[in-house]
């Protein structure tokens, strides 16, 4: 009666070890799946310079008022990675409108925008689409230009270092719903928007997923 009772708890413990042993590597095979679709990265900070060639009615705007069609620009951006190849990210931007004369139309323009990329890579390199929107703030002779902004494009990055890419972009960024309002104020016969198309190329900084398992 005693060896039957033990064969019976024998027989028991096992059944309860392979249940929680099968638990665990089922649970161990989700944490894995999980794990193939995140990023060995989990930000990554982009810092960008390079030139912008404005387009459109505003490019003829500056031509006829004799202004530098191109800016100098400067682009930040701060990408988070939700899964492997997608994410949200945040961006500030810069431009200018220079005058060889100082006169109108002359000023800064700052871009600030939140928006979605997707990214694939490979060993050595990657390649991202982006697009983000935001407000765009102009400073001085440009101040009726300040709206919100909108902008797309692609960029290319190779590998330097583990955690260090160097990346060229090109975007393209165009401002919208300026203020009829502060037109009429000044009677400015213009009622154009910014728009350009931007090269720049620059650093990427990787921040490492500690959380992902190897």
């Amino acid at each position: 009666m005693k060896v039957n009772k033990i064969l019976f708890l024998l027989f028991f413990f096992n059944i309860i070890i392979l249940y929680f042993t099968y638990t665990q590597d089922e649970s161990d095979d989700h944490q894995n799946k999980f794990f193939k679709i995140t990023s060995d990265h989990i930000v990554d900070i982009t810092i960008n310079a390079g030139v912008g060639i404005y387009t459109g009615d505003f490019y003829k705007h500056l031509i006829n008022d004799g202004a530098y069609i191109v800016t100098p620009i400067i682009d930040i951006d701060l990408s988070l990675f939700i899964i492997k190849y997608f994410g949200l990210k945040t961006s500030i931007g810069s431009g200018s409108v220079i005058h060889p004369y100082s006169q109108p139309i002359e000023g800064t323009i700052i871009y600030m925008g939140f928006g979605v990329f997707f990214q694939y890579e490979w060993e050595y390199a990657f390649i991202n689409f982006f697009t983000n929107a935001g407000f765009q703030h102009t400073t001085m002779l440009l101040q009726w230009y300040a709206s919100g902004y909108f902008e797309c494009g692609t960029g290319f990055g190779i590998k330097i270092t583990k955690w260090m890419y160097i990346t060229s972009a090109i975007k393209y960024r165009m401002g919208f719903l300026n203020s009829i309002i502060i037109h009429e104020k000044y009677d400015i016969d213009y009622n154009d928007t910014i728009s350009s198309i931007n090269f720049s190329t620059g650093l990427v900084f990787r921040i490492k997923n500690y959380y992902k398992k190897k």
